[in-house]
This record gives structure tokens, C-alpha cells and sequence, in this order.
């Protein structure tokens, strides 16, 4: 059967030969509602609970703060159901929703949702550190945390600054 309307004709001849009738049959053929997915990939991250196509909420394990995006591949039952959200999905720090639809050849959605928690930098590095009067003393390095700073006299205060290593952290002083 095609998709839509179909015609089947039934023709009925009486034992004489000539006699013939003819019973016709319209037969309606529906479009797939299957609007599950046959998998669900995230670039190597385990979900939990395990895939299943009647499990629609999925957690995977956490991301480091250094990966910033992630691919989805979801893969519908149907070759005739159409699937949005997968790709290249940009992270950001904490909990990430990546919602996945797949929609039948009918039209029926089904929303699979997969959270991505992203952990946070734990860089507290200073990129550089500037003073406006005088010279740092040693030159800077992150990894050195006590400075001295030698002022002339007619100097009464200086400007310190920096800039972050990481620009999502913050500084006070």
C-alpha cells in the first residue's frame, strides 16, 4: 500500500461468464507515528540510565571545564521521522538541557532531554600583574605569589592591576 488513499477492486464473474461485478475497496494508509529514536550518542560521555527509546531524560557523566562543546547523534527507528538538536552543541559552565526532537512522519514529537553538567575552572591565576609606579620585583610569573615594589618618595600610592588567567574568574584588592 501506498501512503494515503488506495483503491483495491474486487470483480466477481458468475458461473454463466458474462455476469461481472465488481466491489471496490478504499483503503486509507496513515503516515508512521514512530517518533522514537534507535540511538543516542554523546561523543564518548556515558548516559545514565542506560539508552533506551522509552527513556526520555538521560544524565551524562560530568565535562571538564576545558571542553567547551560536545556532538549529539541521535538516530531515528523511522527513516521517515526527522530529528532536531543533535550536532554541535556549545557548553557553558554548570548545567547544560540539550533537548533532542523527533518528529514522525505524521507529525508526533517526542522530546529527548540529555543534562550535561560542566564543572567549573579552578584557575585563580593572574595572566599579568602591572603596577603604576616602580617595577615588580622578580619579574612576574604566576606562580610567584609575593612581589616587592620600590617607590621614590614623592610617590603616596600606585595602581595596582592585573588581568586573569581565566576571564570567568573574579578579584578583589
Amino acid at each position: 500500500l501506498q501512503m494515503g488513499p488506495n483503491q483495491v477492486l474486487i470483480k466477481v464473474t458468475a458461473e454463466d461468464g458474462v455476469t461481472v461485478k465488481e466491489y471496490k475497496i478504499n483503503v486509507e494508509r496513515e503516515k508512521s507515528k514512530n517518533n522514537n529514536l534507535k540511538s543516542l550518542v554523546v561523543n564518548g560521555l556515558a548516559l545514565s540510565p542506560a539508552f533506551s527509546s522509552s527513556t526520555t531524560v538521560y544524565v551524562a557523566t560530568d565535562v571538564l571545564h576545558d571542553i567547551n562543546s560536545i556532538v549529539v547523534t541521535a538516530v531515528p527507528e523511522d527513516s521517515k521521522a526527522t530529528v532536531s538538536g543533535d550536532g554541535a552543541i556549545n557548553l557553558v559552565p554548570g548545567k547544560n538541557y540539550i533537548d533532542v526532537t523527533v518528529t514522525s512522519e505524521a507529525g508526533t514529537k517526542k522530546v529527548y532531554t540529555v543534562v550535561i553538567n560542566r564543572l567549573a575552572s579552578s584557575d585563580n591565576d593572574l595572566a599579568s600583574l602591572y603596577t603604576s609606579e616602580g617595577t615588580l620585583s622578580p619579574v612576574f610569573n604566576k606562580t610567584v605569589h609575593d612581589y616587592t615594589v620600590t617607590v621614590p618618595y614623592e610617590v603616596d600610592n600606585i595602581v595596582v592591576s592585573g588581568t586573569l588567567s581565566d576571564p570567568n574568574a573574579s578579584v578583589v584588592g
